[in-house]
């Protein structure tokens, strides 16, 4: 995967920053609707504890911003892919059809349906009613990330299964891979939201709340661990090898070193029952490193099933002449644009909160 020409390992490793960026913030996004969701159908049976109530009200108050901020740093990988990749990306897309457009539309009612959740008249209408809203936000997420997977795994399918695929007019495609992979991404996505909530909570945090998020943490990476074995057990012998090999083997080795400390950091956290900063900082260096080995490890299989294909060589080819279009500097302009509007919102949010807490209180 090292060995492509410099234009296309240079756009490789834009493509892994900007991907790994995207999915820090999706994951809180995801396992934020999964914790909002459980809560509200707990609610259905009997009161939560005050620390899962603060837990709950932070996070409804940023899923909308935290949506927006996932949907806009998404857009550079897949403009990267659509140069790495670009004939399997396209030839996946157009065979799921509405199917796959359809994760437009969801994304764009489960977006106000983030703010529905925030307002004083969801709260008036009754537990079932916002059980109803935060199960089908859940729901709406759960339904792009499955379209995503089943997009990325059709891609490296290959000939054979696109043609069967539209010769059967399917918009769906089923593999034993799809359900460990989705499962491996969306149990492992509270690890990352626990971390990223605790930086929230860091001034705030009693003792219950931080018991609440070392367990959501630990859940997460147990959790992703069992999810990646049995991924483990339903890939294709060629990536299997291709895994074994030394620089693969390492990647493993930096991912498990990551987890464990994280795992650590987390076990000193719930131990100690505060959010400590400089085991927040190691829990949040850990988790990015385990982050970071997941989505090399990713590319594998991916660079497994595409390099022996027909189009593999025309695709490296003109990725090297879009690297001569003088487009870079303009995307990094925009980029560190985009970042620094971002970072501006966050902070100008989290500081007109703290100032409405304080007046509060």
């Amino acid at each position: 995967m090292f060995d492509l020409p410099t234009e296309s390992l240079g756009y490789f490793v834009l493509y892994l920053v900007t991907l790994v960026l995207h999915v820090v913030v999706m994951n809180y996004v995801v396992a934020g609707a999964l914790m909002v969701a459980g809560a509200a159908v707990y609610r259905l049976f009997g009161e939560y504890c005050q620390a899962t109530r603060t837990m709950v009200s932070v996070v409804k108050d940023w899923l909308p911003l935290a949506l927006g901020v996932t949907i806009t740093l998404g857009v550079a990988p897949i403009l990267f892919v659509q140069l790495l990749y670009k004939h399997a990306f396209y030839t996946a897309n157009l065979l799921l059809f509405h199917r796959w457009m359809a994760i437009l539309p969801v994304l764009i009612v489960a977006f106000y349906l983030l703010y529905l959740q925030k307002t004083k008249w969801l709260e008036a209408r009754g537990k079932g009613l916002q059980a109803l809203v935060a199960v089908g936000v859940l729901a709406m997420f759960l339904f792009v990330a499955w379209s995503w997977s089943e997009n990325h795994l059709l891609s490296l399918a290959g000939q054979e299964t696109w043609t069967e695929q539209f010769a059967a007019g399917r918009w769906w495609h089923q593999t034993a891979e799809l359900p460990p992979r989705l499962s491996l991404w969306m149990i492992g996505s509270l690890a990352t939201f626990a971390v990223l909530l605790g930086w929230q909570l860091m001034d705030t945090a009693d003792k219950q709340t931080v018991g609440r998020l070392s367990l959501t943490a630990l859940s997460g990476a147990g959790g992703a661990v069992l999810a990646a074995i049995w991924y483990a057990v339903v890939l294709p012998e060629s990536v299997t090898k291709a895994l074994q090999q030394p620089w693969p083997l390492a990647l493993l080795v930096v991912g498990g070193v990551g987890l464990a400390g994280f795992v650590a950091s987390w076990g000193m956290i719930a131990k100690s029952g505060q959010l400590q900063t400089k085991w927040m900082i190691s829990a949040s260096a850990s988790i990015g490193l385990a982050i970071i080995a997941a989505t090399l490890l990713r590319e594998v299989r991916r660079y497994v099933a595409l390099v022996g294909v027909e189009q593999w060589d025309a695709a490296v080819r003109d990725t090297q002449q879009a690297a001569h279009t003088q487009g870079l500097g303009v995307f990094l302009l925009f980029f560190v644009g985009n970042a620094v509007v971002i970072a501006g919102i966050i902070w100008n949010v989290r500081k007109r909160l703290m100032q409405s807490e304080n007046q509060t209180s």
